[in-house]
């Protein structure tokens, strides 16, 4: 008899003996992960903060890859999460599992951009003069040649940027592994190549770890990216819909659009592309900057005509509700300039290059093709909308669509009968301790759910404050003064270790400058300030921080112990209405025959509010309070709906007891 989920999660398992604690909820959820694979049918698990839930579907799925030889992936949304189950939880698996002579392999894949790629390095070295006009750069090349001559791929390095030396964007463009730019095992350095060392162990691999944007793409075409797998386990699964709608949908940019003209021919520097290959002809490479040129100057009428047809003069989103808006003054000069390169490209000798070359032609006759697809709204099935934001280079334009009903298509893919088994898992899948939300967001109708709470004393660990008498938030200025005074006397009782959590960057920012003008005492961060790289680190290792967020701070952020003791939600987390998605969406349900509020509006921002609690309590010792400023919790009917999904944490209207709480702390 083979080894049972027993022999390590047991009350007398190894992992015991190795330290863990025995979990009621981690043992039926591993049997339910267990059943779910044995009978290749699909399941989505919610299981609570502190439920050891990485554990729970590794164990009984390195087993079954064991027992069965089955091929298992498990995609997460974060690469925090990835970066945990393939340095942590699988060696320790892996070595836990070797005590009982038993072997398992496994392997962390990436998408393309985050591989160093060998032939473009040696390229951007040779050609450093026409690309390059930093000493910063030219010693981050310096960096990367000593790692490379020291840490092959042959001797098991990843070639991941973020086991590299630090490589500035300006030169990680131009040696990062592109998939449109590949030359295989035509290239000089495919036996040596980090990606493809990457892709034969993933191959291999008993357990393969992707993250949702690569396993979302993989879906996308086919299967043509990744291996085949016999069981796939999606964690963070509330955040499929999000992943698998940008992934299924049409996005560029007004700045795509010269990113890619500045690589073929930048105008200030006079580096780039045709700079690089002297034996192509001057009349060549003026023709060519002429042409880059000119489609700059149609992109800025382009996007400009955009924003004049739909009345967009600020930030903000609006919808594309007809086709052909506007003339295409950018697919047909596109076009042209992929011809010329294509040109260019059969007077180089050298492979390499020609492969660069043909890589930007394609690539320009892509997005060509993507501003016909778009202005055309060919497919009818998507909703077609223009974002605009006013930032430092000036106004960023950027046209997307999105499917409005996913459900049709991942019914097929992801839960269909000839699909391979999906385990879905989360804190957050349920509302009101119902699947049906999500299941019928994304196509999981019928699919089996358990829900196991968290192992966690949050009566004892965690204070719930609500203040009375705050000003309704349609009133925004006099609930903005409100939120804003609450949280400074929060701030002030807590000592800092505080995250703030709003729902818009206007009020993030307003927030950020207002309480660090009255807190002085505070370091305060903010998301999408100067100082967002290693911000966490930061904020984790200072006393006194608070950091206000919005968007992904809400979800996936992980700080355990005192250095986060507060979290402030600001506002209930309703989508924005009029946001064009959003409304497609509620027109969508609404020809169905249903209630939008109550069957997208209200479930939605439940899951976003049960998400952003969460980022308070993550171990058994953590202590702190959650204050939600906003009214309607306690108000409006459907405020009962959020707090009979909230943990059960003790609740006061004082900031008498908040005080006493921290004190005790």
């Amino acid at each position: 008899m083979g080894a049972t989920l027993q022999d390590f999660l047991g009350p007398r398992g190894l992992f015991l003996k190795k330290g863990l604690a025995f979990r009621r909820e981690q043992m039926e959820m591993a049997e339910s992960v267990e059943e779910s694979i044995g009978a290749g049918r699909p399941l989505m698990v919610e299981a609570g903060t502190g439920v050891g839930k990485s554990l729970a579907y590794l164990l009984p799925a390195a087993l079954a890859a064991i027992d069965h030889g089955l091929h298992v992936l498990v995609s997460t949304h974060t690469k925090a999460l990835q970066e945990q189950l393939v340095r942590k939880d699988l060696p320790f698996l892996s070595g836990a599992l070797l005590e009982k002579s038993l072997a398992l392999s496994f392997a962390l894949f990436m998408g393309s951009e985050n591989y160093l790629c060998l032939r473009r390095f040696s390229q951007a070295r040779r050609d450093a003069d026409a690309l390059f006009t930093s000493d910063s750069a030219y010693e981050a090349l310096g960096r990367l040649k000593t790692f490379v001559d020291e840490k092959p791929a042959k001797n098991g390095q990843s070639g991941l940027r973020m086991d590299l030396p630090d490589v500035p964007d300006e030169v990680w463009r131009n040696v990062l592994r592109e998939s449109d730019n590949c030359m295989s095992s035509k290239s000089p350095f495919y036996r040596p190549c980090y990606h493809r060392a990457a892709s034969d162990r993933m191959k291999e691999a008993d357990i393969l770890v992707v993250n949702h944007a690569l396993f979302f793409s993989n879906l996308a075409s086919g299967g043509r990216i990744l291996p085949a797998y016999d069981v796939v386990i999606l964690d963070e699964a509330h955040s499929i819909e999000e992943v698998a709608a940008s992934h299924l949908g049409l996005s560029f940019s007004n700045f795509s659009i010269f990113w890619q003209l500045d690589r073929i021919h930048h105008q200030e520097t006079e580096r780039g592309l045709i700079a690089r290959f002297a034996s192509i002809g001057d009349v060549w490479k003026k023709a060519a900057a002429a042409q880059v040129k000119h489609i700059r100057k149609l992109s800025q009428h382009f996007f400009q005509n955009l924003q004049d047809a739909l009345k967009q003069k600020d930030s903000g989103a609006i919808r594309i509700r007809k086709a052909d808006i506007t003339p295409n003054l950018l697919s047909q000069p596109l076009d042209d300039l992929a011809d010329h390169l294509r040109e260019g490209r059969d007077r180089l000798e050298a492979p390499e290059d020609k492969q660069e070359m043909k890589a930007a032609a394609d690539r320009l006759s892509g997005t060509a093709a993507e501003i016909d697809r778009f202005l055309t709204q060919e497919d009818r099935a998507m909703v077609y909308w223009l974002e605009t934001e006013r930032r430092a280079r000036g106004m960023h334009v950027q046209l997307r669509a999105s499917p409005v009903d996913l459900s049709r298509s991942l019914r097929t893919t992801l839960f269909g009968e000839d699909a391979p088994p999906a385990i879905l898992t989360s804190a957050t899948l349920t509302v009101g301790n119902e699947f049906e939300f999500l299941s019928d967001r994304i196509g999981a109708a019928g699919v089996n759910g358990v829900t196991l709470g968290s192992p966690f004393n949050y009566e004892r660990q965690c204070l719930l404050y609500m203040p009375e008498s705050m000003p309704d938030p349609a009133e925004d200025a006099p609930y903005f003064e409100a939120v804003r005074d609450q949280t400074r006397q929060l701030i002030e009782l807590s000592g800092g270790g505080a995250f703030v959590l709003c729902t818009s960057y206007d009020w993030l920012n307003r927030l950020f400058r207002d309480l660090s003008e009255r807190l002085p005492d505070c370091k305060f961060f903010r998301q999408g300030g100067p100082r967002s790289y290693g911000m966490l680190d930061e904020f984790r290792q200072s006393e006194r921080a608070v950091l206000i967020g919005t968007d992904t701070f809400w979800q996936g952020v992980d700080v355990a112990g005192a250095a986060l003791r507060l979290v402030i939600v600001t506002r209930l987390p309703f989508a924005l209405p009029t946001h064009p998605l959003e409304e497609a969406r509620m027109d969508f349900l609404r020809s169905q025959g249903f209630d939008p509020f109550t069957h997208h509006t209200l479930p939605s921002a439940v899951l976003m509010l049960r998400q952003g609690f969460g980022r308070l309590i993550r171990r058994q010792d953590d202590r702190g309070v959650v204050a939600i400023l906003d009214p309607r919790i306690r108000t409006r009917q459907y405020g009962q709906t959020f707090l009979k999904s909230l943990p059960p944490a003790k609740r006061t209207s004082r900031l008498a007891d908040v005080r006493r709480a921290f004190e005790k702390m």
